[in-house]
């Protein structure tokens, strides 16, 4: 599961999820309108880069930082 805090006047949520060994091959992603997303069909053991993004009236954010996690 991933989660960012939620953020005034965002609709939407963009997730991209990579792999730590090449983090600009994206493996998923997702729009949501929720601060959080499951992401499934991931495997075990490997270590995924999480990023998020919000969008609004003015406009998409900036992307996060890269958060690193491992699959289980």
């Amino acid at each position: 599961d991933a989660a960012a805090a939620p953020l005034v006047g965002a609709a939407i949520y963009n997730w991209r999820v990579t792999t730590a060994a090449a983090p600009n091959v994206m493996v998923q992603a997702a729009q949501t309108t929720a601060a959080s997303n499951t992401f499934t069909g991931l495997t075990p053991g490997v270590v995924y880069n999480i990023e998020a993004n919000a969008v609004g009236s003015a406009g998409p954010s900036d992307w996060s930082d890269p958060v690193p996690q491992m699959a289980v």
